[in-house]
């Protein structure tokens, strides 16, 4: 019997609708950090009152949506070049004939932070940010049957997998790192995923829920017709979190102020320092904190001079000087991909925006004129670019 969600009375927020009939206390207590969890036997149109397929059309004819905000795969990321078009001056535009031909052809399209383009969707996303009190973002993957976007993987962050049409078959295995952080990725991690054998396969139906603890091994493949699945991944705030908020409390103290020279420091006083410095700090104000952090992106704090910005933004020219924006920026090549994570966000721009944010991460605080980049594009195109960079957050104005 399929489970209907009919009004809000029967939840108290967006995540106990996701869940039901679970609830998000049962969610806490007994899968999250601890064991994947499959909801099942639920309407085909639980989703429908934040995104559904003609949501889905509308953002992929959407002026707004670019090509960095997609990608396509078949096992791993296939080049933009066989969905786009290059035009004069090296800029990028989406080919969605290439488009229709590439998931003809068996390729996946991803859409990358689909709730950009989706308002409802932009809601439920800004509502689970704050009951979860982490950075969280949604990735809509389109999979023609009879093939998947991605070899076996494990992700750095906790995935809730949301079905909106076809069937998956889904095939989960054991972490070789239990909750890895996000400098403990699967390509990095020294294993060979491809000797583990599974675990679990569950067969994913439109209107079921799967949740996934960062670190568990999975694939997915689609089958007898065209999938659509939403991802909402989420990074929530972890225990090591807490010593950031430790280090600055450090730092009032003296004798954590005191220069590390030739065994210069006694290291008897220094662990009775520590000792008592534990004893005087609030452990909840240390969490609040990290709970501030993770649900509160940098950018926010970057808004108190919206207008401001805005006119100097639209001054630019190659005399600027650029910095990168503040907050931690991770950047990795793939192929022809450029995959880059800030705020709790990921996106995959073309690879030749690398050497340019290259230039202006190495920078520094200083920042780099932008008449030094070295670049191929002409004035206009380079300086569009810049505009962009800048609208994503990733770089700044001085």
């Amino acid at each position: 019997m399929e489970t209907v969600l009919k009004t809000d009375e029967h939840v108290h927020n967006i995540l106990d609708k996701l869940l039901f009939p679970n609830t998000s206390k049962q969610f806490f207590s007994e899968y999250f950090d601890k064991q994947f969890h499959h909801i099942s036997n639920r309407s085909s149109e639980i989703y429908n009152s934040f995104i559904t397929i003609d949501d889905i059309d509308a953002a992929l004819v959407s002026e707004k949506i670019k090509p960095s905000d997609l990608s396509m795969a078949q096992n791993t990321l296939i080049s933009f070049h066989h969905w786009s078009k290059i035009l004069p001056g090296h800029s990028v535009k989406i080919d969605r004939d290439k488009i229709k031909q590439n998931l003809y052809s068996g390729n996946s399209l991803v859409i990358n932070s689909a709730e950009k383009f989706i308002p409802t969707l932009d809601n439920v996303i800004k509502n689970l940010s704050d009951i979860l009190q982490s950075k969280v973002w949604s990735n809509l993957y389109i999979t023609p049957s009879g093939y998947q976007a991605f070899n076996r993987h494990y992700d750095t962050h906790d995935v809730l997998v949301l079905q909106l049409k076809g069937i998956k078959n889904w095939k989960l295995f054991d972490s070789p790192i239990v909750l890895p952080h996000a400098s403990q990725p699967y390509d990095k991690s020294g294993f060979d995923l491809s000797l583990l054998e599974p675990i679990k396969e569950l067969t994913i139906s439109p209107g079921d829920i799967l949740y996934l603890p960062r670190g568990v091994v999975h694939e997915a493949i689609a089958l007898d017709q065209l999938s659509i699945h939403l991802t909402i991944g989420f990074k929530p705030p972890i225990v090591a979190d807490i010593l950031d908020g430790l280090h600055l409390e450090l730092i009032k103290h003296e004798s954590f102020r005191k220069g590390l020279v030739q065994n210069s420091l006694n290291e008897i006083d220094l662990k009775k320092s520590f000792i008592s410095l534990l004893n005087e700090i609030s452990f909840k104000d240390l969490i609040k904190n990290a709970e501030k952090k993770y649900s509160n992106s940098d950018s926010k704090a970057n808004d108190k001079n919206i207008i401001k910005n805005y006119t100097r933004t639209e001054s630019i020219s190659l005399e600027s000087i650029v910095k990168k924006s503040p907050g931690k920026i991770h950047i990795k090549m793939e192929g022809q991909h450029l995959h880059i994570e800030k705020n709790g966000k990921q996106e995959v721009l073309p690879f030749f925006l690398n050497p340019i944010l290259n230039s202006i991460i190495t920078s520094g605080d200083k920042g780099i004129k932008l008449s030094l980049i070295k670049t191929t594009f002409d004035k206009d195109n380079f300086l569009k670019l810049i505009h962009q960079l800048i609208k994503k957050g990733y770089i700044e104005l001085i």
